[in-house]
């Protein structure tokens, strides 16, 4: 037993500076084995939470009153955890997580001194960088980093409209200037084409950079552009986003954008057509 009070190593962890030196083991261990390890899926959001708790040792006794802290922070949520010990002691433990699909750590820091430890101690770790530090007591600080396995759970999306004065030629919502587009076409010159193909590279290049997935979530041309066109520019979008390797989904289904018609209660076939040849 460590020379904490009685109940303390029991109510937080058992021998607690051994806590640091074991979460370094555990992150090592982590980057060693997680890529073959099922991520914890998001089924319930976390939400917002203000809590105050107290902590106990074995007897009932009071040995800190706490306070739980947790709300939206930058890319996900920020959870801090504090206990104020009676003889003056301090428990801060402060980390960031996102909850896309999957729970994600992103940074850990661990502050806890006073006499209800054996020793001091400060552990730290950043996702994005890698990096992680931790000191126990009066010893030299433990630091590197880690390669940590990407989310293989991640996908980014992104919307093509391009040239808008093709797409939303006469598209009410624009305003009175996208009547005077009225009438442009897009006629799969070369020039046409290769400024649609200049853009997805740009996309894949980025994708392959960040290692994910790619959805292009929404493209379409508006009903009063020329039919034909808005044909041709359909089908070169969709061919040209399947060659990078995005997934793709057209707007929308049956409205300004639509490839089905409700009214004739049929698909206007050669929009169809461009989409699934």
């Amino acid at each position: 037993m460590s020379s904490a009070r009685p109940g303390t190593d029991l109510a937080i962890l058992p021998g607690v500076p051994a806590f640091a030196k074991g979460l370094l083991g555990l992150l090592l261990a982590f980057a060693a084995s997680s890529a073959g390890a099922d991520p914890v899926a998001v089924r319930f959001p976390e939400g917002t939470a203000h809590g105050f708790v107290v902590l106990r040792g074995e007897r009932g006794d009071v040995l800190a009153h706490g306070e739980l802290l947790q709300a939206p922070h930058a890319d996900g949520m920020q959870s801090r955890l504090v206990f104020r010990f009676a003889d003056g002691s301090l428990y801060d433990e402060t980390l960031t997580f996102s909850q896309k699909r999957v729970f994600r750590l992103l940074t850990y820091k661990l502050i806890q001194r006073g006499p209800s430890f054996p020793e001091a101690s400060e552990v730290s770790f950043d996702r994005a960088t890698g990096r992680y530090r931790a000191r126990i007591g009066t010893d030299e600080p433990v630091e590197g980093t880690l390669d940590l396995p990407e989310d293989e759970y991640l996908i980014a999306t992104f919307h093509y409209y391009l040239p808008f004065q093709f797409t939303h030629q006469g598209a009410e919502w624009v305003g009175d200037e996208s009547n005077a587009w009225l009438g442009t076409t897009w006629d799969a010159a070369e020039e046409q084409k290769a400024e649609i193909a200049r853009n997805f590279d740009s996309v894949a290049e980025w994708a392959k950079r960040e290692n994910v997935r790619i959805l292009l979530g929404e493209f379409g041309a508006y009903s009063r552009a020329p039919q034909d066109s808005r044909v041709r520019w359909t089908s070169y979008v969709a061919r040209e986003a399947e060659r990078h390797g995005f997934a793709w989904a057209y707007w929308e289904f049956g409205s300004g954008f639509g490839a089905y018609d409700p009214l004739a209660g049929s698909w206007r076939e050669d929009l169809l057509h461009a989409l699934i040849p």
